[in-house]
């Protein structure tokens, strides 16, 4: 068990830390003035549609990943793996809290 939890910690970090470096350079990018958004707006998305967001990037690379013969064959792959995997991730990932 030992062994499981220690590469799970390891990557869990350097995840988190990669999104932290990226945070600022995305933030600046986007060059849109930010939204006033409410507190239920905000509770709503960090609560609600952030945890779905994860988990429709995760499910989605992992569905990207076993289209990746067929998408090929049909000459479709970028666009696979944009709204599988990409898309969903901007969502979560890339959009000011309560910006629904």
């Amino acid at each position: 068990m030992r062994s499981l939890v220690k590469p799970f910690v390891v990557w869990s970090l350097v995840i988190c830390l990669s999104a932290v470096l990226a945070a600022p350079g995305l933030a600046a990018e986007r060059g849109e003035p930010l939204k006033d958004v409410s507190a239920g707006e905000m509770a709503v998305d960090l609560l609600v549609l952030r945890p779905l967001g994860v988990a429709a990037t995760l499910v989605g690379g992992a569905l990207c990943f076993l289209s990746i013969p067929f998408a090929s064959a049909g000459g479709n792959q970028e666009v696979a793996t944009r709204k599988l995997m990409v898309d969903p991730a901007r969502f979560t990932f890339q959009r000011q809290l309560g910006d629904i």
